[in-house]
């Protein structure tokens, strides 16, 4: 390597280094401002920031999943593993909201909304994809067990009662399916 060479080495670097620390340090309440501008992709960005720092915020946690969910081609596993982090950090941190805007139940309540939310897409994929009747069913099964878990949390929530609905009528469907073809996949009656 010449001495021109690691000169410019030198230079390069260290001007990513001041460029590297000049840039803030991201925060939470920035990640909120670009996921409610729904500017989900720059979200992400300044969230995987922020966990390398705060790994073990719930409320960062659930930005990234939900953010995820709602991109226009939505990461459904990422989301998953996101949503489920969160409420698994918000349940070892006594249950106290991380975001100030949502009160406790509130927090954990969209936690389990948009878990739900996830199993949905998924089943609208396998709906739009030929699958196993029986991934779909299991699916759903997963979706009322989340159901339950969000009326534990509050069963007077008018989005408790839609996601019932949806449940339902999912079921209902799938039921009318199954006869009509014949097909024998475990799917509890509604």
């Amino acid at each position: 390597m010449t001495a021109r060479t690691r000169w410019t080495c030198l230079v390069v670097a260290g001007a990513l280094l001041a460029i590297h620390c000049s840039r803030s340090k991201p925060t939470l309440s920035e990640a909120e401002n670009l996921y409610r501008e729904q500017r989900y992709d720059e979200a992400i960005v300044v969230l995987k920031d922020y966990l390398l720092l705060y790994p073990d915020d719930p409320g960062a946690h659930f930005y990234l999943g939900s953010s995820y969910l709602l991109m226009n081609d939505p990461w459904l596993v990422l989301a998953m593993g996101e949503l489920e982090t969160a409420l698994a950090l918000f349940e070892q941190s006594g249950k106290k909201s991380p975001i100030e805007r949502f009160s406790d139940t509130y927090f954990e309540l969209r936690c389990h909304l948009e878990l739900a939310k996830v199993l949905l897409k998924q089943l609208m994929f396998l709906n739009d994809h030929p699958a196993s009747r029986s991934i779909s069913a299991a699916i759903l099964d997963r979706c009322e067990t989340i159901l339950a878990k969000a009326r534990e949390v509050d069963p007077d929530s008018p989005d408790v009662r839609q996601l019932e609905e949806i449940l339902t009528a999912i079921r209902r469907e799938m039921s009318r399916v199954i006869e009509w073809t014949g097909d024998r996949a475990s799917i509890s009656s509604v």
